[in-house]
């Protein structure tokens, strides 16, 4: 694994810490072929927990398909979500996520965990096969995301991110 950058903001003289780190070469092969196989044993036996969703309001094609890896991930393919943790680990290091402690005021007033820690709560197969774009969407109520990007960077293309950080 190696970090690649830090998206950092500045607050006035205020230094606060990055929102969002990139990891390059997270994952081996095998553990990419892992996830895509139990994405596609779930689609097929347990097809409830795939759904496609459209995204954003007067968006014509923006959306993606999903499968909810859930608890599956953690039990039939533990090595693949520790190493998912690990990722998850070597941001937080190297964020120096550990030395921030948010007001008090927030839901976290003891600081963020580290994800080796704080385990995984969900685990979701995204893919957008079908959607021009994803569209604009709200993500809440986690304390760390991890993406893990299973396509080629070569393969994508255009995109932009945009990340909202609320500080109260």
């Amino acid at each position: 694994m190696e970090t690649l950058s830090l998206l950092q903001q500045q607050e006035g003289a205020e230094i606060v810490p990055p929102v969002a780190i990139v990891v390059k070469d997270a994952l081996h092969m095998l553990e990419v072929d892992t996830l895509e196989d139990l994405k596609q044993c779930l689609r097929t036996h347990q097809s409830h927990l795939a759904e496609i969703r459209p995204f954003g309001q007067n968006y014509d094609n923006g959306g993606n398909n999903c499968v909810f890896l859930g608890g599956f991930l953690q039990f039939l393919a533990p090595g693949v979500a520790a190493k998912i943790r690990q990722v998850g680990h070597v941001a937080w290091t190297h964020a120096g996520w550990s030395e921030f402690v948010p007001p008090l005021h927030t839901v976290h007033p003891d600081g963020y965990k580290d994800p080796l820690e704080a385990g995984i709560r969900t685990s979701d197969h995204i893919s957008y096969e079908g959607w021009e774009a994803l569209g604009p969407h709200k993500d809440s109520d986690s304390l760390y995301t991890v993406l893990v990007m299973l396509s080629n960077p070569d393969d994508y293309d255009g995109g932009e991110f945009h990340m909202q950080v609320d500080r109260s």
